[in-house]
């Protein structure tokens, strides 16, 4: 005897694990390819369960007050809207609703709206608008720090060691030469929004350039600055390039699968590395002088 499809089943297993902290529990009412959306921004902010599980170990089930009360429940099909109060986190009484959208695999989709998030006013957008440059000397201290929180935030999918003074590190001796390898940064305001290094090509061709990091500060994220940053960079180079996400990384992945179809006009293919120095999702593209 089958037993009959339950949206409410997922929501509701998800809701009582979330309250529990269990993350194991938690995670497994959602399908591997799992996007989260915050509206009203219309890309995820998270793409596949891995990135979707750091996500709530870092930021939610450490949290020891954390708390969400179903408020209301509502079922239309395979949709299901909660309306929750979620105490123990930043901002605490948060009021949100939550739309699920659940397959029998698991819930795969999820949008959440805050009470507080207004959609974003074309003044606000002119305020987030960049000033895109390549880096100069004056720089490289905004540079090598925000080289050390974008090392840190990839920490648990790309391992590395701190030094004895708890420092990353990274070498930009050629990229501030600026021959072969290139540094650009973001700037909104007189705030530094983030950074890109552009390498010569060395994963999958011999010839171009290989976006060797490229890192966006939370606060700019969703604002449109990590496309403006990545169209300026990709422009500023033209000719063949090669552009690469680890695997686990599927929120980069559908950012950078958007971009370049938008800047290449769809002409782009994509390649999975398993084997060599350098392992993940690799695009390669033209991109034309201008």
């Amino acid at each position: 005897m089958s037993v009959p499809f339950d949206p409410a089943g997922f929501a509701q297993r998800q809701l009582d694990a979330y309250n529990a902290r269990d993350l194991a529990r938690f995670v497994a009412e959602y399908t591997d390819d799992v996007q989260v959306f915050a509206l009203p921004d219309p890309q995820p902010v998270t793409v596949g369960k891995a990135a979707f599980a750091a996500h709530y170990r870092d930021h939610r089930f450490n949290r020891p007050g954390l708390h969400a009360t179903l408020v209301q429940r509502m079922v239309v099909g395979n949709k299901v809207i909660d309306h929750e109060v979620v105490q123990g986190v930043p901002g605490a009484p948060l009021e949100t609703a939550a739309i699920y959208e659940v397959t029998p695999a698991g819930i795969s989709r999820v949008w959440f709206v805050r009470a507080d998030s207004p959609p974003r006013s074309p003044a606000r957008q002119q305020a987030m608008a960049p000033a895109l440059r390549r880096a100069q000397p004056q720089d490289d201290a905004a540079l090598q720090q925000m080289l050390e929180l974008y090392q840190y935030e990839l920490s648990d999918i790309w391992p590395q060691e701190a030094d004895a003074a708890a420092r990353y590190g990274y070498d930009l001796t050629r990229h501030r030469q600026g021959e072969r390898f290139h540094a650009h940064v973001a700037q909104v305001g007189s705030q530094y929004a983030g950074f890109a290094l552009v390498a010569p090509a060395a994963v999958t061709r011999r010839e171009g350039h290989w976006m060797e990091q490229f890192f966006v500060l939370r606060r700019y994220r969703r604002s449109g600055v990590g496309s403006a940053l990545a169209t300026h960079v990709l422009r500023s180079h033209p000719g063949p390039w090669e552009v690469g996400q680890l695997h686990a990384n599927r929120a980069a992945q559908a950012f950078w699968r958007r971009l370049i179809d938008t800047v290449t006009h769809g002409q782009w293919v994509e390649l999975a590395l398993h084997e060599g120095w350098w392992q993940g999702v690799v695009q390669q593209f033209e991109v034309p002088a201008t």
